[in-house]
């Protein structure tokens, strides 16, 4: 079983360009598995999949978490499946998880951060980054790896590079190209 997951893992590298954190994720969710069977068999089951999941739980796992874990080894189970590694498409599913709503900003909160002044530069380059954060809606890591070349101050445009190395044009506002100049 081992060999077919470093098989996988090659592939989805190499063949479907995935990401390195996207590899990591699956080793991630392999070792988690492996906590629950440090040997494991040579054909997976459901009743394996079943006290993979019972062993996460008892070791006071969330929900979210085990889910997480879950589509890994789903996204394994499938590989196999597609591979005729397996005769049956086994598939996890995920557990039931609680929906939080995600707490904003209050308007209050946006003006104070919006007309805040800062004095150095260390601040002048933080509010830099709220601000694009606040017109654009863009990912932190991908405001975090923004160059000078990814922005066109003439069109008030941006170029960012998103999850899965996806690039994405997106607009900021007149008032954003005033405070980067």
């Amino acid at each position: 079983m081992e060999q077919l997951f470093e098989q996988f893992v090659r592939e989805k590298k190499f063949l479907n360009n995935s990401s390195d954190k996207t590899i990591l994720f699956y080793r991630d969710s392999w070792r988690a598995l492996h906590k629950c069977f440090p040997v494991l068999p040579d054909q997976l089951t459901r009743q394996y999949l079943v006290e993979f999941i019972t062993h996460m739980r008892e070791r006071g796992l969330s929900p979210v978490s085990c889910n997480v874990y879950i589509r890994g080894i789903n996204s394994f189970l499938t590989w196999l499946y597609e591979n005729e590694h397996l005769a049956e498409h086994l598939k996890m599913k995920q557990l039931k998880e609680e929906h939080k709503v995600i707490k904003t900003f209050s308007e209050a909160q946006l003006r104070a951060i919006i007309c805040y002044k800062p004095k150095t530069d260390t601040q002048r380059r933080l509010h830099a980054l709220l601000l694009l954060l606040i017109d654009t809606g863009i990912r932190i890591d991908e405001a975090l790896t923004l160059t000078k070349d990814n922005a066109d101050l003439e069109n008030c445009l941006i170029t960012v590079t998103g999850k899965g190395n996806k690039e994405r044009i997106i607009p900021f506002s007149m008032e954003y190209r005033k405070t980067l100049f």
